[in-house]
């Protein structure tokens, strides 16, 4: 107990130093973990500053919505521009146009004289008449020779030559009262309608009834560019009508690229015309209706192409050599193309003379009975609907250039859909896929008939895209049309 007594002192100093070494040792470690948590935190806050730089703001939230309605608003008026610039009106009656029409077939008869006096009228726009006719000319030679006394035959001979003189007066007085050349049988499927076919079969009749409104809507356009060119590029006395005054002749012919239609013949009615007109040299019209250019089936090239062209009247092959490359300069307008020998087949109804360039189709041209020996720029899908069309006609050599760009340049037209009669909207559905320039032999040209004036004429075929926006039409599309595309349009509801 002294011992401990004795040794007290040191044991609590011992206990001191332990203790403060344990305090001291708490102290450190605790000093330490705060130390750690400061730098945590630190860190915390240091990357909560770099994800606010990151986040977006919350007005930039409100424009980046404001910026999808807007797009939106533009989507949708968008398609309606696009429905008001490519919407076109129907020939009547409208109801014929139906899947199922109850039996009431006088809607045929009712559509074909509509469509009859529809080609007429863009006669009448152009003014534009065609020849004098055989029995024309053979009405001038009754009544000259009725109004002469019978001679000898020398008397006769002169009397004669005469009356050929008189024909060729008559045919430039023809030339000299009109604008252009031009007859209604070179207009699609003119002379079928003419018949007034009554089919009971719909679904034929239904399908050559729409592919025939199809064509209509593309004459339109092009009867309206042939106007208002000759209009603009009209020579001598702008103020005088004449074929000699016009820079477009004439036009020989408009073909498509489907078959014949399907809906057989009736009667004539007799009509504005009372029978049927024959197309110059052809004698046939333009038989031929419009199909639509449709992907088929995979090839190398990603494509085969069915209704490039089928033909007018006859199964055409590509018109010409081949097109020039996109882009590059056009061939020299004017120069005679190198002479083959070789007939082509009728275009637009008309058979071209024996110095028609080659036609030969390629021996594995992709577009299936094509219009033109390669793919075509565009195919139909359930957005745009595709369809080759050709137009043939005599002009003026210096101006051939000037009437391909005068094809594909926009126009502007007024909507069916539009509240403002006044508005006009553009629309450019044309594109020239290739161009035959073609020498004539002024000689014949007047031998049957055709007076064109002292300018260098050529005769130019022109193979055209036309493009649809489906949207803009499909309200009378049947569905079996439709179906061809795959799909409704997105642009319907």
């Amino acid at each position: 107990m002294n011992f401990l007594r004795a040794k007290l002192f040191m044991i609590l100093c011992i206990a001191v130093v332990a203790l403060g070494i344990g305090i001291f040792v708490m102290g450190y470690l605790v000093s330490s973990g705060n130390q750690k948590g400061m730098q945590d935190i630190e860190s915390v806050v240091q990357s909560t500053g770099s994800l606010e730089a990151r986040l977006v703001h919350e007005n930039e939230i409100r424009e980046w919505a404001a910026g999808a309605d807007a797009w939106e608003q533009t989507k949708e008026e968008a398609k309606a521009l696009i429905r008001q610039t490519s919407a076109r009106p129907v020939l009547e009656p409208v109801e014929v146009f139906q899947e199922d029409i109850g039996g009431n077939y006088s809607w045929y008869r009712r559509f074909a004289n509509n469509y009859c006096r529809f080609v007429e009228d863009l006669l009448i726009q152009l003014d534009a008449k065609d020849k004098l006719s055989e029995a024309d000319e053979d009405a001038i030679r009754q009544a000259r020779q009725d109004s002469q006394i019978s001679g000898t035959t020398t008397g006769r001979d002169t009397e004669q030559s005469k009356i050929e003189t008189l024909i060729v007066d008559e045919r430039k007085t023809r030339a000299q009262s009109i604008s252009i050349y031009a007859n209604p049988a070179i207009f699609c499927c003119y002379n079928h309608w003419l018949t007034q076919p009554s089919n009971t079969d719909h679904s034929a009749m239904l399908n050559d009834i729409w592919y025939t409104q199809v064509a209509a809507w593309i004459q339109e356009d092009v009867v309206s560019i042939v106007k208002q060119f000759n209009e603009a590029y009209k020579t001598g006395d702008v103020s005088a009508k004449s074929v000699y005054n016009s820079p477009v002749k004439r036009i020989v012919g408009v073909g498509f690229n489907g078959s014949a239609p399907s809906s057989g013949e009736g009667q004539s009615s007799g009509g504005t015309s009372g029978a049927l007109i024959a197309g110059s040299r052809s004698g046939e019209g333009a038989k031929s209706l419009p199909q639509y250019v449709v992907a088929d089936v995979p090839t190398t090239t990603g494509m085969s192409v069915t209704g490039a062209y089928a033909g007018v009247g006859a199964d055409p092959p590509a018109l010409g050599a081949d097109p020039p490359a996109l882009g590059a300069d056009p061939p020299a307008l004017g120069a005679d193309p190198p002479p083959t020998g070789v007939v082509a087949p009728a275009v637009g109804g008309y058979a071209m003379p024996a110095t028609v360039p080659a036609m030969a189709a390629p021996a594995a041209a992709p577009a299936k009975g094509g219009m033109i020996g390669a793919a075509p720029l565009h195919v139909s899908d359930n957005l745009t609907n595709v369809v080759h069309f050709s137009i043939s006609v005599m002009i003026d050599s210096s101006k051939i250039y000037q009437f391909i760009n005068a094809l594909q340049t926009t126009k502007l037209t007024s909507s069916l859909l539009s509240a403002d009669s006044t508005a006009s909207y553009e629309r450019n559905q044309i594109t020239v896929l290739q161009v035959d320039v073609e020498p004539i032999d002024i000689a014949v040209e007047n031998g049957e008939g055709y007076y064109y004036g002292s300018a260098s004429v050529k005769r130019v075929t022109l193979v055209c895209e036309y493009v649809f926006f489906q949207m803009g039409y499909e309200e009378y599309m049947p569905a079996s049309i439709k179906s061809i595309f795959g799909a409704v349009s997105p642009g319907g509801n």
